[in-house]
């Protein structure tokens, strides 16, 4: 039973996307309603994949949407499930294209070459806390929630049997705090590329924002490890220096770096390049430039027997692509509770009600809660990812006073928070997998000051845009 729904699952969604690509140039009643089954058929078979616990959140947004569809006058019980299906379509393509830059990344050791090749400017452990931070996140460009375990195993290598609880502070802090920031402008993040789309936002100015948030988050990392470090038993500057003392530069490791620099810019430069040569939006432009990229680089580098192995392990119904059944479900059932909320109108009534309390103080706006909601909501279980979701999809269809950058500002900041002090989301727990240490303790327990540091800072940021 199981192998049937996940061959079936893996037909439906690849289907899905099919179809979706089609009706880009050619639209018609069959390839809509298509689009539609295939939605539906894509839902049903991650409810049989799922175990129960697993079943929740989707089947509690799943209620909740048919409860608003049979309470509300304004919701048809045909267009709900049709448009309710669809409604989450170019998000669930890229889901499912996006995991593609990682087969680049996975070829090279480009992550240890980078570590080799800076290796005399890690020598200190504000450098190093540094380093760690800004490669995360280059990581997570190609990797998502995949660049956790791949930077935690890269800092066992480097770091070897040290199993102080200094060193896996150290290294939970930094990979944590560079993962968040990393939400602000990786625009491979499915959640951020929806954002952006449904906002209308500037995808450039987005990018040019969201990094220099996160820089001055990385600086305000930095800082505060300054302070956590004299509380740490052991000198890690010291044992750095011992630690890379055998490292070696060579050129082998220098045409790596300067590889992976070229791999990552010509992304960025091709998804910017697209999005301002095809009339589409990002979230459609982002699984065509990814498919093509991925393509053209194992032609160019003459792996094609690896990509074939790449693809059959992806879309095997063992391990591949019904492993990721939860977190397609949870989108596929968000699509129905944002057309319900949507179509009836109490997504705006709610909105406009937090509106409506934050006018009757001149210095209160939106702008203040609205990170709140992410991290609220992950800390029931949902990822921070589907709570972007969540709350764009109603944003979109309710006039705001604000510059949609800044909204988008807004969530993306929740999403850090979400990151950093939620103990029952992705991140927290891989991490833990990794180090042994309790979700608790990686994230809440030892990110709070970090966050509400970083909270302040941006709040600064949005406050002033907004009066100026």
């Amino acid at each position: 039973m199981r192998k049937l729904a996940s061959i079936g699952f893996i037909v439906s969604l690849s289907l899905f996307a099919l179809f979706h690509f089609i009706e880009l140039t050619y639209s018609s009643v069959f390839i809509t309603a298509a689009l539609s089954c295939f939605g539906i058929c894509s839902l049903l078979f991650t409810l049989i994949l799922l175990p129960w616990r697993a079943m929740l959140p989707p089947l509690f947004m799943l209620t909740a949407a048919l409860l608003i569809m049979i309470t509300s006058a304004e919701v048809q019980p045909a267009l709900f499930f049709s448009e309710g299906a669809r409604q989450m379509r170019a998000l669930l393509v890229m889901l499912l294209l996006i995991p593609m830059v990682g087969w680049v990344l996975k070829q090279e050791n480009y992550i240890v070459a980078l570590t080799g090749f800076f290796q005399k400017q890690l020598q200190t452990s504000k450098r190093f806390y540094f380093g760690i931070l800004t490669t995360t996140q280059i990581s997570a460009y190609f990797l998502l929630f995949g660049s956790i375990p791949v930077m935690f195993q890269l800092l066992q290598n480097i770091v070897g049997a040290k199993k102080e609880d200094d060193w896996e502070s150290f290294k939970a802090s930094a990979l944590l705090r560079g993962f968040s920031l990393s939400t602000l402008w990786v625009i491979s993040t499915p959640s951020l590329a929806y954002v952006v789309t449904i906002m209308k936002a500037d995808i450039v100015l987005i990018v040019i924002q969201g990094t220099l948030i996160a820089l001055l988050g990385v600086v305000l990392a930095v800082l505060l490890f300054h302070f956590d470090e004299k509380a740490y038993s052991l000198n890690i500057t010291e044992e750095l220096k011992q630690i890379f003392s055998d490292y070696k530069n060579d050129k082998q490791q220098t045409a790596l770096v300067l590889e992976f620099c070229g791999l990552f810019l010509s992304l960025l430069a091709a998804i910017f390049l697209m999005n301002s040569l095809l009339p589409f939006d990002i979230l459609t432009i982002l699984p065509i430039v990814i498919f093509s990229w991925t393509l053209l680089y194992f032609l160019l580098k003459r792996k094609t027997v690896q990509l074939y192995k790449e693809f059959r392990q992806y879309f095997s119904p063992e391990n591949g692509l019904p492993m990721r059944a939860r977190e397609f479900s949870i989108f596929l059932a968000a699509g129905f509770f944002i057309y319900s909320l949507n179509g009836s109108g109490w997504g705006y009534v709610v909105v406009e009600g937090v509106y409506s309390i934050t006018k009757q103080v001149a210095w209160l706006n939106l702008l203040w809660f609205l990170p709140f909601t992410v991290p609220l909501l992950a800390m029931g279980g949902l990822m921070p990812s589907t709570v972007m979701v969540l709350v764009g999809g109603i944003l979109q269809h309710i006039p705001l006073p604000y510059p949609p950058e800044l909204i988008v500002l807004a969530l993306t900041t929740g999403s850090v928070f979400a990151v950093l002090l939620s103990p029952m989301i992705v991140p927290a727990i891989v991490l833990s997998g990794e180090n042994g240490r309790s979700p608790l303790k990686n994230s809440l327990f030892s990110q709070w000051k970090f966050a509400l540091l970083f909270y302040i800072c941006t709040q600064a940021y949005i406050q002033a845009i907004v009066l100026f």
